[in-house]
């Protein structure tokens, strides 16, 4: 089968790539660092337009940037932060030779951060012998700083992705219905986020039915569908590296009435939480207006994980829609708000959008019908 639809980047709205480094640097100031060591792949690309698999980033206070990897992406990386305008100089030689420009590179540099949150404790500690005499510190989340907002060109990927997502479930909903099995559902709704036009999934869908929907990560199994359940259905898909995520719960004929009631408790505090996504507002509070009205009802114990998260490069970025986090949200930030409620041996519920902050409030980027049919 053909390709239903192709994605033609040139038509998007072109991302401000060559602005990070310098944004970043004047972070990397503030932080009182010398330099900064970047292995996040994601982060990586975020800031020079890289996308190969392997590489390290090392940025300095005076804005002196190198980006070092290995023979497979010579072309790539060249023609990559050439096409984004970055201003880096490029080293592509053996993971040996990496860490000797890198040792020459940072060697004047009293204060270094490293990425602590991304990589292994042994990874730092061989930095700190690599770098004697210069105190090795972890530099937080600098970079995820800097990804919280999402320019137009990003917003626009996003929506892509969001749309391949939307055309793919619906393509693959036919298939809801009694006999089919969840890991036969599932393949069909990946193929069809091939043929939309997307890249392939931003993550592994979770396809859960009956019993399994109370399973918040359900993996898809063979467990075929029956009559009366409900299918919880979590996926997205990838453009140009950009992630969507959305969930649907549907039916298979008529659903037991304690599932319908769930349904629509979740479906009524999925839509006050969205409602409420504006500038100005804490995530915090999103998530208490979901939480809360659940609670109202009767299930708070069973809504067991938080309301949302950011969506961008990663499936799950900053900022966390949750009651330990606190962030303000602003224009052009992307987030997701997902109520659920699971009911051990009898099914769950969950629905979920990914949803951008605009200069009024927000705009729902994933379209498909939130009604309860197959």
């Amino acid at each position: 089968m053909k390709r239903v639809s192709e994605i033609n980047l040139d038509s998007l709205p072109t991302m401000a790539v060559d602005k990070r480094l310098p944004k970043l640097v004047e972070l990397i100031q503030k932080a009182g660092l010398d330099a900064l060591l970047i292995t996040n792949l994601n982060n990586i690309r975020y800031l020079t337009g890289f996308s190969g698999s392997a590489g390290i980033l090392a940025v300095t206070k005076t804005a002196d940037a190198v980006v070092y990897t290995d023979g497979r992406y010579g072309i790539q990386i060249r023609q990559e932060l050439s096409d984004a305008n970055v201003k880096a100089e490029i080293a592509v030689c053996s993971p040996k030779l990496q860490i000797k420009g890198l040792t020459k590179f940072v060697k004047n540099s009293k204060k270094i951060g490293v990425e602590g949150q991304h990589i292994a404790f042994d990874t730092v500690t061989r930095f700190a012998s690599l770098f004697e005499g210069s105190d090795v510190v972890s530099s937080g989340n600098l970079v995820e700083q800097l990804r919280l907002v999402k320019d137009d060109g990003e917003v626009a990927r996003i929506q892509a992705a969001c749309s391949c997502a939307d055309s793919a479930f619906e393509m693959a909903l036919p298939l809801v219905k009694p006999g089919v099995s969840e890991i036969d559902f599932a393949a069909e709704l990946d193929y069809n986020i091939r043929l939309t036009g997307a890249s392939g999934n931003s993550f592994e869908s979770i396809i859960a039915s009956g019993p399994n929907g109370a399973l918040p990560h359900a993996k898809p199994t063979a467990r075929r569908f029956r009559e009366g359940d409900l299918v919880v259905c979590d996926f997205g898909a990838m453009v140009d590296g950009y992630c969507s995520d959305m969930t649907r719960t549907v039916a298979v004929g008529k659903p037991n009435p304690k599932l319908t009631r769930i349904y629509q408790i979740v479906k009524d505090s999925q839509e006050s939480g969205v409602n409420s996504v504006k500038p100005g507002i804490t995530t915090t509070k999103v998530d208490k207006i979901c939480r809360d009205y659940i609670g109202t009802k009767g299930f708070k114990e069973y809504f067991t994980h938080s309301t949302g998260h950011g969506v961008g490069l990663d499936i799950h970025e900053l900022p966390w829609v949750a009651s330990s986090f606190s962030t303000k949200l602003v224009e052009n930030m992307v987030v997701t708000v997902e109520p659920g409620i699971y009911l051990k041996d009898l099914g769950g519920v969950r629905i979920e959008d990914t949803i951008v902050v605009t200069k009024d409030g927000n705009k729902i980027l994933t379209n498909s019908s939130k009604e309860l049919t197959a």
